[in-house]
């Protein structure tokens, strides 16, 4: 295990530990997230039913148990001890099969190669050394899946201004990806493809009491859309993206 992985045990263990969520803070920002949840799950379950699923960084487990109610043969792991107990005991309660394995998501040697249909990740490559990452996701997707992320970008300045002024709520070794490592990805995927959000949507935070508040986002979130496609490198502003990948190079050929 390597420093920066027992530095991660670390703080999620001490995270999942806690009966109060320590991001509640961000509410507020995550209630803009439906048109990015909507997309996420449209891509994933259009290749979940009866596939090998391998979620990584699956926290308590709650969405690896929603893909297996699915259809989808599920494997999830973490690297927090508290947080596969968690998930295991969640599990036994709802009658769940999920397969909740401890393991470094940068590390799948324990898994066997071309073993899974379907790779999926919230909020979890930054955490990660991406290059280990990578070739491990290439190593364990099968020819014809497809691995599904959403990841926090790190180029938009105000966003990284809140970052270094709330520095508790994140890990020592986490950052937000950039657009050259999304390009990495292209040494260990043919495929790879990113959809962009968040960026005019921010202002619809303030706005998330109101009653008007869903036809604002839904306003924002189209006008996002429409700039991202006519002025595509203003989408490094934006601040979460969706990663798919797909076509794993064979790297030991």
């Amino acid at each position: 295990m390597t420093d920066q992985v027992e530095r991660e045990r670390r703080f999620h263990n001490q995270r999942f530990s806690q009966q109060a969520h320590d991001r509640a803070a961000l509410t507020g920002y995550y209630s803009i997230n439906a048109h990015l949840e909507q997309a996420y799950n449209t891509k994933v379950l259009a290749h979940c039913a009866g596939a090998d699923l391998l979620e990584i960084g699956c926290g308590t487990g709650e969405v690896a148990l929603f893909w297996e109610s699915l259809g989808a043969r599920v494997t999830a792991i973490d690297i927090s001890d508290e947080g596969i107990a968690r998930a295991q005991q969640t599990a036994a309660e709802r009658g769940g099969r999920v397969r909740f394995l401890r393991m470094d998501a940068a590390d799948l040697g324990e898994l066997p190669p071309a073993s899974f249909d379907v790779v999926t990740g919230i909020s979890i490559l930054h955490h990660l050394e991406l290059e280990r990452a990578f070739r491990s996701l290439a190593r364990v997707l099968r020819p014809s899946g497809r691995a599904f992320f959403i990841e926090p970008l790190g180029h938009n300045p105000v966003i990284n201004l809140f970052r270094r002024l709330t520095p508790a709520l994140r890990s020592a070794d986490e950052h937000p990806l950039r657009l050259p490592e999304l390009k990495a990805a292209r040494h260990y995927f043919a495929d790879v493809q990113s959809s962009h959000f968040h960026l005019l949507t921010l202002l619809a935070v303030p706005f998330r009491r109101t009653p008007w508040f869903s036809r604002l986002l839904g306003f924002l979130h189209r006008s996002d859309q429409a700039l991202f496609r006519a002025v595509p490198w203003v989408r490094r502003w934006s601040w979460i993206v969706i990663l798919e990948l797909g076509s794993p190079r064979d790297l030991a050929g």
